[in-house]
């Protein structure tokens, strides 16, 4: 949401048997819209990709639209969640960055999409990955970064400590 604890909510749950192999390896994806690009690999199953700068979720649902067409709907049977994001290199380094990128910057009833979406009986479903736009909003905080000299002087102490 736009405001501390406020907003909708997204619940995704599964149960029951396996009914997939996870991916592994970061596919090739070469024909993605234009603006799209550096795909990453989180974890198996999950891949980030860098995409423009948002601008305004009308220009937004353009875009992630798109990028849902250009994606072959098979990508989901070992990919079932996309995060689209700011820095794929970034945000695929660690899970720690991952679970902050994709869950501080996105809201639910405005930033998820999906490859084949469709609604049936007021339920929101897609046939391919759940693509979840994560990247910097204009309302979001500014991103908080370490001067490089206080983390030189940090890696100093450190290493002096041990």
């Amino acid at each position: 949401g736009e405001g501390l604890n406020t907003g909708s909510k997204l619940v995704v749950a599964a149960a029951g048997v396996q009914i997939r192999t996870l991916g592994t390896e970061t596919p090739t994806l070469t024909d993605l819209p234009n603006g799209f690009h550096n795909v990453g690999l989180v974890f198996p199953g999950v891949l980030c990709i860098s995409s423009p700068a948002f601008v305004s979720y009308e220009q937004s649902a353009r875009d992630i639209e798109q990028l849902c067409e250009a994606l072959p709907s098979e990508l989901g049977e070992k990919f079932p969640l996309i995060t689209v994001c700011d820095d794929a290199s970034f945000t695929a380094a660690t899970l720690k960055n991952w679970l902050w990128v994709t869950f501080t910057r996105s809201n639910p009833s405005h930033d998820v999409y999906g490859v084949g979406s469709y609604s049936k009986f007021k339920h929101w479903a897609c046939s391919g990955s759940v693509v979840i736009d994560a990247r910097i909003k204009p309302f979001h905080a500014p991103v908080v970064r370490m001067p490089d000299e206080v983390l030189l002087k940090a890696r100093e102490i450190l290493q002096n400590a041990s």
